[in-house]
């Protein structure tokens, strides 16, 4: 099965396109900083929430989410991902992510 690990670094004002994580569950930690994350399930409403150093969100196949450094420090976070990831899938905006 495996488990794959990313550390990430994020400059102030980076961040990523909407995405899911290709059918992997997965979690994601804050490590220094904080990360501004808008997410979505299927069928739902897109919700946000900030994490701050210290912070964990674990996730199942049917979420799609984008991760942003929104203040004027650097950020790093850890990410895990089962079974090993398979390529992501990139969305327009959230609202296009139809689930898995």
């Amino acid at each position: 099965m495996g488990v794959e690990l990313w550390l990430l670094s994020w400059a102030p004002g980076q961040g990523t396109e909407p995405h899911d994580h290709g059918g992997a569950r997965g979690s994601f930690t804050v490590l220094l900083g904080a990360l501004d994350e808008d997410y979505i399930y299927p069928n739902s409403r897109i919700r946000s929430a900030v994490g701050t150093a210290g912070s964990a969100v674990a996730f199942g196949p049917d979420r799609a989410h984008r991760l942003r450094n929104g203040s004027g420090r650097s950020a790093a976070s850890v990410h895990a991902y089962s079974p090993l990831l398979r390529p992501m899938r990139e969305y327009r905006t959230l609202t296009d992510f139809a689930g898995v």
